[in-house]
């Protein structure tokens, strides 16, 4: 192995010295993925020039690609190995110590050093993971939810799973921590969602923070594609206002573009986890920074971290379905799962505090399931009753026959909390500004006498506190 890095080394120097470019290796490192040397280049070398050698460089090792980036005083120079070691999250959660909380293990840097991502820091707070097929965006929030799960009891952290494709986190089927069972369905997820932001503005109210909720979202913009405007008004109050509350967004996407996800949810992300992109284009798009190099990734789990202004590249930990379907039952205490998906709902409603809550996450789903689809439309799955009526599509009117959404409740709430007062005309604008249609009067006044209900205390279903 020494030989053939040191062989490296005297080939790089030598290519670049062919162009004009006298760098000199000083020294490196050798991690599970990549062989890093790190290089001095005189003042007189422009780094831009350096940069342009990367396909050069990669050439004369005959590997498939190379990729140059800044590291302090020395240039870092990466080198794919021919021959990968693994990075296996069972391997490195015992070399984390307990005790550091909303802090999942997500792998390791160059060096293999294990590398947290501290949710609470205000450069972390919500993570947006994207990359093409292939780059392990799922593969590695599984191993982040693996990882909150190990270190976090179940009186501190509450964990939603959505799902729209049906292959993410189905192994985490009956985890305990899970809140909900794993939401596949729109309806289920626009309900998941809405009981978040209620949960956010009881926080808020009650100025606490614990225990810690985050949601894992695994294709953001097929769910965005389904339900779209609902689903970004929700989202958007939970990125711009989650971290004070203890809630956290984690969310995957293939291109995180505003046209796909929303300029707003976009926006609010300050962490990005990038992986492997098809172009210089893509990889600022994801990144948000020029130069950063993703597109010259490696895949499979091979990263760009991107917070606070700095650029991290790091291989993602991974864990299997099997692994995870025996972490699961461990958790469970040694049960088996059973009876599908559906986690231990405990006692009930009233007797157990994680009881209450996931009670009133399935109150919320199941209020948006009836929304969504209606009686009439149970009736006629059953067989009884007349067929429903059609109903007018979106952007036809059909927008002002549905039920508000409970974004413009809790703004008719907010407005009445605050001002004492509220408005139709204020709750058509904040409708317009949310979801870019027209909302007729009818639907504002029905907005403003749902959250005259609740401040009176007449509606049922108000989120209970979760112990401790």
């Amino acid at each position: 192995m020494q030989e053939l890095l040191n062989d490296q080394a005297d080939r790089i120097e030598r290519i670049c010295a062919a162009q004009g470019l006298p760098l000199r290796i000083v020294g490196g490192t050798v991690g599970p993925r990549l062989v890093v040397f790190r290089a001095v280049k005189p003042a007189a070398v422009k780094l831009s020039a350096v940069l342009r050698m990367e396909e050069e460089i990669a050439l004369a090792l005959g590997v498939d690609t190379c990729r140059i980036a800044r590291d302090g005083r020395y240039l870092a120079i990466e080198i794919p190995r021919r021959v990968p070691a693994p990075v296996r999250l069972q391997d490195l959660l015992p070399r984390v110590p307990r005790g550091h909380g909303a802090a999942p293990v997500i792998g390791v840097d160059r060096e293999g050093t294990p590398l947290l991502l501290q949710l609470s820091s205000p450069n972390v707070a919500h993570v947006l993971i994207c990359g093409t097929t292939g780059s392990g965006k799922t593969a590695l929030a599984r191993a982040m939810i693996a990882s909150l799960a190990v270190h976090n009891a179940l009186r501190d952290l509450g964990l939603v799973l959505i799902d729209p494709k049906r292959r993410g986190y189905v192994p985490f089927a009956g985890l305990p921590h899970l809140l909900y069972p794993v939401i596949h369905e729109p309806a289920e997820a626009l309900g998941a969602l809405a009981w978040a932001v209620e949960e956010l503005e009881r926080r808020d109210r009650e100025g606490r923070s614990t225990p810690r909720l985050v949601v894992f979202i695994d294709e953001l913009a097929d769910l965005m594609q389904t339900v779209g405007a609902e689903a970004e008004g929700s989202l958007t109050r939970l990125v711009q206002r989650g971290r004070e509350a203890g809630i956290h967004v984690v969310a995957c996407t293939q291109k995180p573009t505003a046209a796909v996800i929303g300029s707003l949810v976009k926006a609010n992300f300050p962490c990005r986890i990038v992986g492997r992109v098809t172009d210089t284009n893509d990889a600022y798009v994801a990144t948000g920074i020029s130069g950063t190099g993703a597109e010259r990734l490696l895949g499979k789990g091979d990263f760009l971290v991107v917070t606070g202004g700095e650029v991290i590249r790091m291989q993602g930990a991974y864990i299997d379905a099997d692994e995870i379907a025996d972490l699961v039952v461990r958790l469970r205490g040694g049960r088996p799962v059973a009876g599908g998906e559906v986690p231990s709902q405990g006692p009930s409603r009233g007797t157990s505090p994680r009881g209450t809550i996931r009670g009133k996450v399935l109150d919320f789903v199941e209020r948006y399931r009836e929304r969504r689809n209606g009686d009439a439309g149970a009736r006629l799955a059953s067989g009884d009753g007349p067929r429903p009526e059609r109903v007018r599509p979106e952007g036809r009117g059909g927008h002002n026959r549905k039920p508000p959404t409970e974004a413009m409740i809790e703004f008719a709430l907010s407005e009445l909390r605050t001002r004492g007062t509220v408005s139709q005309r204020a709750v058509r604008r904040f409708h317009k500004a949310t979801y870019g249609v027209d909302c007729n009067p009818r639907r504002a006044q029905e907005a403003i006498e749902r959250a005259l209900e609740r401040w009176n205390g007449k509606e049922e279903g108000e989120i209970n506190a979760p112990a401790g």
